[in-house]
């Protein structure tokens, strides 16, 4: 078993390792820097307007789905939706009349 002799000041747990020990005091200090954490995935963030806009990646409180006309991806955020169509077009817009893909029925 190894020695476990360096200890952390925040909550006590035992590291043999100086450098393991350094990286875990981090984890500690971010979330003193960071007090906002996601629900379901855990990051955190310093401003809680940020935690919101994360959020929104998570899916619209709406529900509402961006369905690319290209391929079968599909948004929660009409930003990506839209950066991403523009992705098939090369940068440019769609043009008005192109048709919406077709969905076998």
């Amino acid at each position: 078993m190894k020695d476990k002799s360096l200890s952390c000041p925040f909550c006590e747990k035992g590291f043999a390792i100086a450098e393991n020990l350094e990286a875990h005091i981090e984890f500690h200090e971010q979330l003193d820097e960071r007090p906002f954490a996601c629900d379901l995935c855990e990051v955190r963030f310093r401003y809680q307007e940020r935690l919101d806009k994360h959020n929104d990646s998570h899916g619209s409180a709406e529900g509402k789905i961006y369905p690319c006309s290209y391929c079968e991806k599909k948004f929660h955020r009409k930003f990506n939706f839209i950066r991403h169509e523009r992705s098939h077009t090369h940068g440019r817009r769609k043009p008005k009349d192109h048709p919406k893909k077709k969905t076998s029925s």
